[in-house]
């Protein structure tokens, strides 16, 4: 097992001073079991990984960890935070959408944790890619959600494949859950960091419109807004695309985010949203929970949720900590009802919700560009390509500094760079046919 000064190595490793109280309380429970509850983006995936690390047995051989995820994105995020505590351990992550032959040679090498969504995870376990009895700890990560998603019988099947786990971690952000019976445990230690509140200061605002208003009433509240980083949360795949393009051609930047897109494409309109490249956001509830979404300041509800619970997740991405944030509901006369088989039924949750009115006036306030672009590199971790490689080849073969890039996100097989938006044109001419690493790919503005 790794020591307990190898788990304050990693702590220094991570760049921090101190753990957070949840953390803090994750790592001194006592029990082989346990649920932990806390609120998205409170730091939950290193809560749950430094203990499971902890207890990682040296010698053992083969899978030790499987973490349930209920999004490719938050897959990729969890395997991203293992990697960064760089405790020697290897972990592989697995997706539908994901090559099988290449998470199959990834699997091969037999690594300690594999994370991934239950259908990927059964897939491999079925067909004896991964051996079930060499692993002993089970995490569900977002457990509610998993549940709300239809997933319990995949997780159901993933548990009889795993005969030996001695130790189960189940995380959410909703106080009302109990464990399954077919998760297999009598008891667990609750380490419980809900408050029923959002940690930071947020003000609601309602604003009342008729529905086919609503595109307009947004442009100008955005207008309003200015720069500062907003999600639009929709009810539907098509409404999302139909308001991102609206947006579009009133020449207000932004991407559409939803789960009948291409992996590719959905990597690249989040990281295009992280690194602030685009200062708008549209999206289904994919977007509310289990991603790494940084300093959003305002919420706008384009069309509200049916359930309770999702509004508060929809929420969830803004007043963090000791932040600050708005959300915004548009209200039109069917906000207060929904179509359920042909039943109209009644959003009662909604008069309850507290908050002024706000009358949104027509805007001609133009919206500064974005600082950031995004650039497209072809190459990326399977290639041993590294930030450090990429800053030095941008600035010596671009001729830039340091300061004029922004995030850098590496992916298995392409990256993501942020520049200055006034030079990005300039960069990407100055290295076009210039090699990175000894490599030749392709480098291009990413629209």
């Amino acid at each position: 097992m790794i020591k307990k000064m190898d788990i304050k190595n990693i702590i220094k490793t991570l760049g921090f001073d101190s753990l957070n109280p949840m953390q803090e309380a994750m790592l001194s429970a006592k029990a082989d079991d346990r649920m932990l509850l806390a609120p998205t983006g409170a730091g939950k995936t290193l809560a749950y990984l430094l203990p499971t690390i902890e207890r990682i047995e040296e010698e053992a051989a083969g899978v030790q960890v499987i973490i349930i995820s209920p999004s490719r994105e938050l897959a990729l995020q969890i395997d991203t935070v293992f990697r960064s505590t760089k405790c020697g351990k290897s972990i592989s992550c697995v997706y539908g959408g994901h090559s099988l032959r290449t998470e199959e040679r990834s699997l091969d090498s037999l690594p300690t944790v594999v994370v991934g969504t239950p259908g990927r995870l059964l897939d491999h376990l079925s067909h004896d890619v991964i051996d079930g009895k060499s692993v002993q700890h089970l995490i569900f990560d977002e457990f509610d959600k998993l549940l709300e998603m239809g997933f319990s019988e995949e997780m159901s099947l993933i548990v009889d494949e795993l005969p030996n786990v001695k130790y189960h971690i189940l995380t959410s952000a909703t106080k009302a859950l109990r464990a399954p019976d077919f998760i297999n445990i009598d008891a667990y230690e609750r380490v419980n960091f809900l408050t029923g509140e959002t940690s930071g200061s947020l003000v609601i605002k309602k604003i009342q419109c008729e529905s086919d208003d609503r595109l307009s009433v947004v442009e100008d509240l955005l207008r309003e807004i200015g720069a500062e980083q907003s999600i639009i949360f929709c009810n539907f795949r098509e409404q999302a695309e139909e308001v991102s393009d609206y947006l579009y051609d009133k020449y207000i930047e932004s991407e559409f985010f939803h789960g009948g897109m291409e992996q590719f494409d959905r990597e690249r309109a989040l990281t295009k949203f992280r690194n602030k490249s685009v200062n708008v956001l549209v999206s289904t509830d994919l977007a509310s929970r289990g991603l790494d979404i940084p300093s959003v300041k305002h919420i706008i509800h384009f069309e509200l949720p049916t359930d309770y619970r999702a509004f508060v997740h929809r929420n969830g991405r803004t007043a963090r900590v000791t932040e600050s944030g708005t959300a915004y509901l548009l209200l039109t006369k069917d906000s207060y009802a929904y179509d359920s088989d042909n039943y109209v039924e009644k959003l009662e949750w909604i008069e309850d919700i507290k908050g002024d009115t706000l009358d949104v006036k027509q805007s001609k306030k133009e919206i500064s560009a974005p600082e950031w672009t995004t650039i497209y590199i072809g190459k990326g971790k399977k290639d041993k390509l590294s930030k450090v490689d990429i800053v030095g080849f941008l600035c010596q073969k671009g001729g830039i500094t340091k300061s004029e890039i922004g995030v850098i996100e590496l992916k298995d097989n392409h990256s993501f760079v942020a520049v200055k938006s006034d030079i990005a044109k300039d960069i990407v001419k100055s290295v076009s046919g210039e090699k990175i690493k000894n490599m030749k790919t392709k480098i291009s503005l990413s629209f």
